[in-house]
């Protein structure tokens, strides 16, 4: 554009109309910049939080991983226990029973039963009737 119909515009026009013309270029020209940085900022933002979140991802799959094996490692201790405290107890029923007829003490009453055992005794009967 030469000088001349620069001149010829701004008669023809005014010059509140171009100094408009020209903020509106210039605004539309800012925003262009400010946007494209802020896009940028958003996507670089954007990866770094999704690279954060496989890798917490990653950590709480492992945790599970090892806390599954742990409780299964608990749950094995606690019926090998069980299991012992079992054998315990009949031994010592049979000690006791053995050192009762030695020394010729009469023989202790039945102990009550918990309402566990006679349900696994009452299970078990049912069992036992379903096959017969």
């Amino acid at each position: 554009m030469s000088v001349a119909q620069l001149i010829k515009l701004v008669e023809t026009l005014g010059v509140p109309v171009l100094v408009a013309v020209a903020a509106a270029w210039a605004l539309w020209k800012l925003l262009q910049f400010i946007l494209r940085d802020l896009r940028d900022d958003i996507r670089d933002i954007s990866k770094e939080q999704s690279d954060e979140l496989r890798e917490l991802r990653k950590s709480l799959q492992n945790e599970l991983r090892e806390t599954k094996e742990e409780t299964q490692e608990i749950k094995t201790m606690v019926v090998r226990l069980i299991d012992r405290v079992r054998v315990l107890e009949q031994s010592l029923v049979e000690h006791t029973t053995a050192a009762r007829i030695i020394w010729g003490v009469e023989p202790a009453r039945d102990r009550k039963r918990t309402r566990q055992e006679r349900r696994e005794e009452l299970e078990e009967e049912l069992r036992g009737i379903g096959h017969d």
